[in-house]
Order: structure tokens, then sequence, then C-alpha cells
């Protein structure tokens, strides 16, 4: 009797509980969507902090290269050095804007989308006063297609694409039609060819700068997928142990 009971009560009592973690789960899919949705706006607000402090580094580039450029190398116009100082200066001051804003702001897809237009569109006037289709660093597109790809969903990534494509296509149908003045670098009187070593030095040094920061990008998200792998497989171990 004393087992019967025993074993019955067992029983009873953890089929009350599987019903109760069961109805639970089912029940609760809102609460599970919000977590979910937590985890993507913390992520998105660290992915935006780690962009920002990307820009800074960015802008100290294209202040020193513009200061070698044109004292050291000679190769841009005073014209041109002025147009890379003010774009530098605008992302700077576009991005300590996005420095003060919360982190619910920060973490929004609105805001990111702000951020990668904001650097597509630097980017491409940065091009356009330095030589143009001429100028080897217009490779640099593809870090922002990547960084939206990082901040951004899949059709997101696509409109950026779409939008890269637009602004440098247009860049050089309006350069070439001659309804925007040319920047042209100070190279371009040089023949290609061996005996031109800056230009042979400035083609090595933008594919360079490429691929190491394609590499950099891609060893990130790697990382953090490798990271989540293990987070979930931990997880798993502990609710399998539970």
């Amino acid at each position: 009797l004393h087992i019967v009971r025993g074993t019955g009560t067992s029983f009873v009592l953890a089929g009350l509980v599987a019903w109760y973690l069961l109805r639970r789960q089912e029940d609760s899919p809102v609460a599970g969507d919000r977590a979910c949705a937590e985890s993507r706006g913390r992520d998105l607000n660290d992915a935006a902090l780690w962009i920002m402090r990307l820009r800074w580094l960015a802008i100290a580039g294209v202040l020193v290269t513009t200061l070698v450029c044109l004292l050291v190398l000679h190769v841009i116009t005073g014209s041109s050095a002025l147009a890379l100082v003010l774009i530098a200066a605008g992302m700077a001051a576009c991005n300590a804007r996005f420095g003060t804003l919360p982190a619910s702001d920060l973490s929004s897809f609105r805001v990111a989308f702000a951020q990668v237009f904001l650097d597509l569109a630097a980017l491409t006037l940065m091009i356009y006063f330095t030589g143009g289709a001429r100028n080897p660093f217009y490779l640099f597109y593809v870090f922002h297609i990547v960084i939206a790809g990082i901040l951004l969903r899949r059709s997101d990534t696509w409109l950026v694409c779409a939008a890269a494509c637009a602004l440098f296509g247009g860049m050089l149908l309006l350069e070439k039609l001659g309804a925007i003045p040319s920047y042209p670098l100070l190279l371009d009187d040089v023949p290609a060819g061996p005996g031109s070593w800056l230009r042979v030095a400035g083609t090595f040094t933008a594919f360079g700068a490429t691929a190491a920061c394609t590499a950099y990008f891609s060893t990130r998200i790697m990382e953090n997928l490798r990271s989540r792998s293990d987070q979930a497989i931990r997880a798993n171990e502990a609710l399998a142990t539970e």
C-alpha cells in the first residue's frame, strides 16, 4: 500500500509538473519574442558602438592621409584637401551626435540605417574629390556592405548594396557626361606602368587595406557566431541536466 501510494503520488506530481511546463511554454510566446527582441537590441547596440569607434579611426585616417597626400606626396590639389577636411568634419559631427543618443535609440534599425548611409555618402564624396573611378580606394564600398550585413536585416543589406552601386554609378555617369566637374589626382598625367611607382604603391595600398579590413570584419563575424554557438550548447546542456 505504501509503495502504491508513493508511486502514484510521484506520477501525479510528475504529470502536474509536465502539464504546467507545457502549458507555460505554449502560453508564453510573447515573452519568448520579447526576450529575442531584447537580445537583438543589445547586439545591435554593441555593434553600433563598435561602428562608431571604427568611424573615429576612419576620420583620423582620412585627415592624416589628406595631409600626407597634400604636403608630402603632392598628389591632390588644395581644393580636394579642403573638401576632404570638410567631409571628415561632417562625419565627426554626425558621429558625436550618434554618441549622445540613448541606448534605446542607438539600437534601432532606423539609426543603424542612418549610420550606414552616412558612411556611404561620405565615401562617395571622398572618392569624387580624389580622382573618381581612378582612385583605387573605391574598393572600400565593400566595407559598408559588410557593416550593413552586421547591423541590418538581409533585405536592408541588399538595399544598401543597391544604394552603393547607385551612388558610385551615378558619380561616374555624371562625371562622364560633364554634369559635375572632375577633381583628378595629380598622378593622372603619369603613364601607367612599372615606372609610376607612386601609382603602383597607391593601388597596392588600397588592395592591402581592403583585404586586411575584410579579414577583420569576417573574423569578427565568425567569432560572434562561434561564441553564440558555444552559449547555445552550454544552455542546452544545462537544460538537459535540469
